[in-house]
C-alpha cells in the first residue's frame, strides 16, 4: 500500500490543497449562512491542521504525527460519515424514475472514498525517505 501512495504523492498533494480551498470557501459560505457553531469551529481547526501537514509535505520538513493522526483518523470518520448518510437515504430522495440513475451518487460516493484513503494516506504514511 505504501507504494501505491508512494507512486501518487503529486496526486495526494494537488487534491489536499484542492480539498483545503474549497473546504474554506464552503466554510466560509456556512459562516455567512448559519453563524458560527462548535461543528464550523471543528472543521476549522481540521482545515488548518490539513495546511499544516500540506506545508510540511510540500517542503519536506519533519512532519508532527499527532498532526498527521489527527488528520487522518478525522478524514476516515468525515468519509465514513459520508457514506454511511448516503446509504441509509431512500432511494427516492436521490430523485431517481425506474430506468434514471443519478450521477451525484457517484460524485458523493468517490468523494468519500477519496477522503477515506486521503485519511490513509496521512495515519500510515509516516515518512518519504524512510522504509515504515
Amino acid at each position: 500500500m505504501k507504494s501505491i501512495y508512494s507512486r501518487s504523492s503529486n496526486f495526494w498533494v494537488i487534491s489536499r490543497i484542492t480539498f483545503i480551498v474549497l473546504g474554506f470557501i464552503d466554510l466560509l459560505r456556512l459562516l455567512m449562512l448559519y453563524g458560527i457553531s462548535i461543528l464550523y469551529i471543528f472543521f476549522f481547526v481540521y482545515l488548518v491542521a490539513l495546511i499544516i501537514v500540506f506545508y510540511r509535505e510540500v517542503t519536506k520538513s519533519k512532519q508532527i504525527m499527532i498532526l498527521k493522526y489527527f488528520v487522518g483518523i478525522i478524514s476516515i470518520i468525515i468519509g465514513l460519515y459520508i457514506a454511511n448518510i448516503k446509504f441509509s437515504e431512500p432511494k427516492a430522495t436521490w430523485g431517481l424514475a425506474k430506468d434514471q440513475y443519478d450521477y451525484w451518487q457517484i460524485v458523493v460516493y468517490g468523494f468519500s472514498i477519496w477522503l477515506i484513503l486521503l485519511g490513509l494516506f496521512d495515519f500510515f504514511k509516516f515518512d518519504n525517505n524512510s522504509d515504515n
